[in-house]
């Protein structure tokens, strides 16, 4: 018997559900149980009502296994809702894949969606030259590093005398 089914129709249908359509033809047999409750039928009506709601149930689940089957074709050509220009802000980038904004997108991208830059890249065809760090995190890494670079350079050479003497 269905779950969900009671009454002297449901037996009928019970041990009767075919492998490749289950699904169709389940709702099919709850739409008539549900009906017979309700309405006085002849059993020689039954079957026709049946086979019509069962064939609309089918054109249902394909039409919305169409859609689906659609809707992923089209999240996979990954067509992003910004261009790549307005991706790049000075204080963050727009992570392609779910719109945030990001300063660094390599470790984000790896947290996030267990993605390398290069991935990321090809899906979305981006350029070798685009940006993973938003431009003014950039400058100021790169202007830090050049203020280390010089205690560096005597930190080196204080070392080298110490070394000789």
């Amino acid at each position: 018997m269905l779950s969900g089914s009671s009454g002297k129709y449901a037996d009928s249908f019970s041990g009767f559900v075919p492998n490749d359509d289950a699904p169709a033809f389940s709702a099919a047999v709850a739409i008539i149980i549900s009906y017979l409750q309700k309405t006085d039928c002849s059993e020689e009506r039954i079957a026709p009502l049946l086979s019509n709601i069962h064939r609309a149930a089918l054109e249902a689940l394909n039409a919305e296994n169409s859609c689906q089957k659609k809707f992923s074709e089209s999240l996979n050509k990954s067509k992003s809702i910004i261009s790549i220009e307005e991706s790049i802000s000075d204080d963050y980038l727009i992570c392609l894949e779910n719109g945030q904004k990001v300063k660094s997108l390599k470790r984000y991208l790896r947290n996030q969606f267990n993605m390398t830059v290069e991935q990321y890249r090809e899906k979305w065809s981006l350029p070798p030259d685009y940006p993973v760090v938003a431009p003014a995190l950039s400058r100021k890494r790169s202007m830090l590093a050049k203020q280390v670079k010089p205690h560096n350079a005597r930190l080196k050479n204080r070392i080298a005398k110490n070394k000789r003497t």
